[in-house]
């Protein structure tokens, strides 16, 4: 049917474009986290970039979770380095 392709498009889309508005988080760490990780950081997201492709590429909609643990990762390690190694804003 026409409209699942459409439908499956649309959640792909909507599932890349929450993964790339996840990437401010990672970006603008250097408030939260020490210099030094913040490449790190950078570089955790941008391999989550490239599953995302794979993923998206493939046009399953798996891709629509890519968001929200993007956001619970950087949740993760902020919140942990700020119990373990005393990080603050």
């Amino acid at each position: 049917m026409e409209w699942q392709k459409y439908a499956v498009t649309a959640g792909v889309s909507m599932g890349v474009v929450g993964y790339l508005m996840s990437g401010i988080l990672y970006f603008t760490s250097g408030i939260v986290v020490p210099f030094g990780v913040v490449p790190l950081m950078w570089a955790i997201w941008m391999a989550g970039v490239w599953g995302v492709v794979q993923v998206a590429r493939m046009r399953s909609l798996w891709v629509l979770a890519s968001g929200p643990a993007a956001v619970l990762l950087w949740y993760v390690i902020v919140s942990l380095g700020g119990w373990l190694f005393g990080w603050t804003a």
